[in-house]
């Protein structure tokens, strides 16, 4: 998901990098005109949303776009491993201003301030791993003189409060020597 309006560069260009890479891409902005759409369309999106938009309609869009990137895959004779439970990872949507957290069946999590950073921490940065240091910044310490353990503590709270409140495990993993890792789908609304 990219914004077209993003501070350093133009969500049109990022979106050329994306596409580059065979991803599929959804435009969520503010801009509606037809030659604002017309435009996005032009440069790669998949899909083009004009804020605000209906939570479930996004959700819907995400997993069709992953079931769309399994087929290419497929029909490129690349292998692909077999959906667990209906397609992809779960799909959560974390609404960054409001701390909370929407769940893949809809259950609604309220996180504390510092979950909500660490959350979007490990989002900017799945699937890949998240350093640490760059964790332990997002909950407002400063990672030279932070003890390690804090970070643990931080990422065992996430994963039991938005389990408790769902059922549903958060795919956080550690990366040995690096950081931890976000495997689930993640949506960031600023709101």
């Amino acid at each position: 998901m990219i914004d077209v309006n993003l501070p350093d560069e133009s969500g049109l260009e990022v979106l050329g990098h994306v596409t580059a890479l065979g991803v599929g891409a959804i435009l969520l902005t503010a801009r509606g005109t037809t030659s604002d759409r017309v435009a996005g369309y032009e440069a790669g999106a998949d899909i083009y949303f004009v804020k605000p938009v209906d939570t479930h309609e996004l959700i819907a869009a995400i997993r069709g776009l992953a079931v769309k990137g399994r087929r290419r895959q497929e029909a490129a004779g690349k292998s692909v491993e077999a959906p667990a439970s209906e397609g992809a990872a779960p799909v959560w949507l974390l609404k960054q201003r409001s701390h909370l957290l929407v769940g893949p069946d809809l259950q609604v999590v309220r996180l504390a301030d510092q979950q909500t950073r660490l959350l979007a921490a490990l989002a900017l940065h799945a699937p890949n791993a998240a350093p640490r240091d760059d964790l332990l910044a997002a909950l407002g310490h400063n990672p030279e003189f932070s003890d390690r353990q804090i970070l643990d503590s931080a990422i065992r709270r996430l994963r039991r409060t938005v389990e408790l409140s769902t059922g549903i495990p958060l795919a956080v993993t550690t990366i040995p020597r690096v950081g931890y890792a976000l495997r689930d789908g993640i949506v960031l609304d600023p709101n």
